[in-house]
């Protein structure tokens, strides 16, 4: 629990430090937001100008901590991991894999980002572009986990579920969806900051 709690003050206080040295480096390159004036609200106009790309102070603050949490551990004489081989294998695997999966997407999100921003082209990677990223990135996180005879998943009250075949649709239906909503709700000030918060504190 300990080290838990040592992990969340590092992320917070990393990220929020990233944010006052990123945020007015992005105003300078003028990496700002540029609004559609068609859809969304008439007052999200305001946003025009906001900087964007900062979300890689969240996956810096995110693997810089993970890094340094298990280095802690580690020099600490314990490990968070299981000492059952088996069990050691598949939390190291949904750990990396976990962590190389929001990279990736953060990586689709930067190209879309650079060339609304760069570009010039407002509308940035197409749908079809995103969607076959996307889809690549979790095919690969689903392939390691599969590899592994992670193929399951942990229900309530029930335990352990097999899911076989249905694995693979199920896990593509799921990320993709959670992804992509998270991108249309970061889409509205405040509003993907607060429904985060309620998931992670929940967590």
């Amino acid at each position: 629990i300990t080290a838990i709690l040592i992990s969340f003050a590092i992320a917070f206080v990393l990220t929020a430090v990233l944010g006052y040295v990123l945020i007015p480096v992005l105003h300078k390159l003028k990496f700002g937001q540029n609004i559609l004036t068609d859809i969304g609200p008439k007052w999200h106009a305001k946003k025009q100008g906001t900087p964007t790309m900062g979300g890689w102070m969240f996956i810096i603050g995110t693997i810089f901590t993970t890094v340094l949490t298990l280095v802690i551990c580690s020099v600490a004489g314990f490990s968070p991991f299981s000492e059952m081989a088996e069990l050691k294998n598949q939390q190291i695997t949904r750990l990396v894999s976990g962590i190389l999966m929001a990279f990736c997407f953060a990586l689709v999100g930067f190209a879309d980002d650079y060339i609304k921003v760069v570009k010039k082209r407002n509308l940035g990677l197409t749908e079809i572009q995103k969607t076959i990223l996307q889809v690549i990135i979790i095919i690969g996180y689903l392939v390691a986990l599969s590899v592994n005879g992670l193929t399951y998943i942990q229900i309530p009250f029930v335990g352990a579920v097999e899911l076989s075949w249905f694995f693979w649709l199920f896990g593509i239906c799921v990320i993709y969806g959670a992804v992509n909503a998270v991108n249309f709700t970061d889409g509205v000030d405040g509003l993907c900051a607060s429904v985060t918060s309620v998931a992670a504190i929940s967590f």
